[in-house]
Parts: C-alpha cells; structure tokens; sequence
C-alpha cells in the first residue's frame, strides 16, 4: 500500500470499493480452492500408482488395500472443498451480486442462468477417480493375495471402504448449476 491509498475500510473508501474488495476476495478464495481440489486429485492418483506398484512389486496385498482407504480420505477432503466453493459461490450471487446488481458484477448469476452442456457428466467426471481408483486396487490386489483369514479381513474392510467413497459421493452434494434440475 503507497502513502497515497486509503487503508481498506479507512477513510477515503466508499462502500462500491468495498464490495468490489469482497468480491475480489471471495473469488480469489474459489481460485485456491480449486487449486486444493486439483491437487488432492493428483494426490490420489499418485497414491494408487505408488501404493499399486509398491504392492504389486512386493507382493503384499495389504500395501494395495490401503489405497481405498486414503481415497475415502482425500475424497472428504475433496468435497469439503466443493462444499465452501459453492458456499462462497452462494454468497457472491445472494449478497454482493444482488446488492450491486448482477449487471455490474454477475458471474455467478450467469453461471446459474447458463449451465454447462452435459453438466451431470462434468460432476462426475473429477469425483470417479476417487471411487473408481478404490475399485481398481481392488481388483489388482487379487493379484497378489493369498487365501488367508487376515487377507479376507482386509477385503471385507477395504470393499466396505470403497461402497462408503461411493456412498459419500452419492449423498453429499453441494449446489451446482448444473445439477439445479436433478440430482443424477
């Protein structure tokens, strides 16, 4: 800040500037959060490939199982993020765009009015790999296991593990523009 501009919310601010101020703000925040949502993404990319090569190289199927649950983890985190991305996203459009008029700053109201073509495919498309991930360690720890009481114990918790992502993911959904008709 230069000797010359007014401290936020100081003398010399009047309320235009502050709003825009918010606004600035606010979608600066949906930016690191989607940023956070991406890379948790990566994370468990990087998680199945590591924990799948791992296991597969030292044959332990325990090594692989984990993956579902770190999926089940990372996708909370995941949704956790979308959830304050819609909430902020909400307060923009009701507070700060309605105040203003959506003429002046109206994106999010203009995300509503024009939703993505085939949307329902887009909500979907980031939020598989966090369940199709679990699955496909699933299936490649049969690779390596061996009849064993422990190992079917492991196989019951990580099948549970992997209905609960799927589970999760079905149920906690956070307003979308594109899901403003249906829920699939």
């Amino acid at each position: 800040m230069t000797a010359t501009q007014p401290s936020l919310g100081g003398p010399g601010w009047d309320e235009t500037q502050l709003v825009v101020a918010e606004y600035s703000n606010l979608r600066a925040e949906i930016v690191k959060l989607t940023e956070l949502q991406f890379q948790t993404t990566a994370v468990t990319v990087v998680a199945f490939g590591t924990v799948l090569s791992l296991g597969i190289q030292q044959g332990n199927v325990a090594i692989i199982l984990v993956h579902p649950m770190l999926s089940l983890i990372l996708g909370v985190i995941w949704l956790h993020y979308a959830n304050l991305i819609a909430r902020i996203a909400t307060y923009i459009r009701d507070s700060i765009e309605d105040c203003v008029g959506y003429h002046n700053l109206g994106w999010e109201h203009y995300v509503q009015a024009n939703p993505l073509p085939r949307g329902r495919y887009a909500y979907w498309g980031i939020r598989a790999v966090f369940i199709v991930s679990s699955i496909l360690a699933l299936v490649a720890s049969l690779q390596v296991a061996t009849p064993d009481i422990a190992v079917a114990l492991l196989y019951v918790l990580a099948v549970t593990v992997t209905i609960a992502t799927a589970t999760v993911f079905i149920i906690w959904w956070e307003p979308a523009p594109e899901l403003s008709s249906s829920r699939i």
